[in-house]
């Protein structure tokens, strides 16, 4: 099962005890969890996408906490488990106590 979160730049989300993996475009740009404004990302499970697990590049005020991230950029993406800071206007990401491994 494919599931995968594009959290809108605009409003403010709480993402708490999700699943997400398997997310793949063929030019590997396909992220589990991409984060935008004041958002909280929790208990999820982050897995096997082609891109990043969580991105919170280009996010201001964001949380990413207590998550397991594994495996992500198995096609042509990045790889990285979880992604903090990045270009303006991203700013504040407090990313702590997460699990990340094999990305």
């Amino acid at each position: 099962m494919t599931v995968s979160y594009k959290l809108l730049t605009t409003l403010t989300f709480a993402l708490i005890g999700c699943g997400s993996s398997e997310a793949r475009i063929d030019a590997g740009d396909a992220k589990g969890i991409s984060s935008g404004t004041e958002n909280r990302v929790e208990h999820c499970l982050v897995y096997g996408n082609s891109d990043d697990g969580i991105d919170t590049w280009r996010s201001t005020n964001s949380y990413v906490g207590y998550n397991m991230v594994h495996s992500n950029g198995i096609a042509d993406g990045n790889g990285n488990g979880i992604k903090a800071g990045g270009a303006s206007p991203g700013a504040y990401a407090f990313v702590e106590l997460n699990v990340v491994y094999s990305n």
